[in-house]
């Protein structure tokens, strides 16, 4: 175990903590987890990729007493399972690497096309992960969590010290992340509107360390628009 994997065991042992005392004051708390393994991360990633929060359902209750896919049954979620990240159980297949073949999976490679990334070719190279890791339905419901969670998230970029991060649903996420953190640690520096519907963009800094913000790949996006995305985040990525 290098110092990074050191210090992400540390952070996941923090992080837990604050989602477990949530949750277990709160009967209908939403489940949680992390979405790309973080146990396999040896050294700082290339890119970060950023969603606001995982796009399911259930109740943390249900995910430690009743799935059959996450393996803490009946037990609080540890450190070393939160890095573990989500199962992605995926048309009878488990493991992180299914998580590509979904439609958003798919989305999200799209977008890296043209800078030439492919997460499933070195995976220890890029992470995907949240603002907040408490899964709901719509990122609405999210509303009340956020504020307690998201410095975590702020922590674990810290800790990983990404080259690049790429915000999904940008304005959206940096604004409630600012808003509900009041942390510093986000500047917003630059914004501006593109493609077929003025699709908002927006650049800046998290911890010192530079955002380029996009429109959620699940947005009603048309092929023109994708493909300025693709474009915006080869030039972001080629800074």
């Amino acid at each position: 175990m290098n110092d990074l994997q050191k210090n992400l065991l540390n952070w996941a042992e923090e992080t837990v903590k604050v989602y477990v005392d949530y949750t277990n004051a709160h009967d209908e708390a939403p489940a949680f987890y992390t979405q790309s393994p973080l146990n396999e991360i040896t050294q700082s990633p290339e890119l970060l990729i950023m969603g606001i929060n995982p796009g399911s359902n259930g109740t943390y209750k249900d995910q430690k007493d009743k799935s059959k896919n996450w393996k803490f049954k009946g037990d609080d979620m540890s450190a070393e399972e939160l890095l573990l990240g989500n199962f992605c159980f995926y048309d009878g297949k488990t493991g992180w690497e299914h998580f590509w073949e979904y439609k958003f999976g798919k989305r999200i490679m799209g977008y890296l096309l043209k800078a030439n990334i492919n997460p499933l070719a070195c995976p220890q190279k890029y992470v995907l992960t949240n603002a907040t890791f408490f899964a709901t339905m719509h990122a609405s419901g999210i509303k009340e969590e956020l504020p307690k969670t998201c410095q975590c998230t702020l922590q674990l970029i810290e800790t990983l010290r990404p080259k690049k991060i790429l915000v999904l649903s940008s304005i959206n996420t940096i604004n409630q992340m600012i808003s509900w953190t009041k942390s510093e640690l986000i500047k917003k520096d630059e914004q501006g509107m593109f493609g077929s519907k003025n699709w908002k963009w927006n650049k800046g800094t998290i911890c010192g360390i530079p955002f380029f913000g996009v429109p959620h790949p699940s947005a009603r996006l048309k092929n023109v628009d994708r493909v300025i995305i693709q474009d915006m985040i080869a030039d972001f990525m080629a800074e």
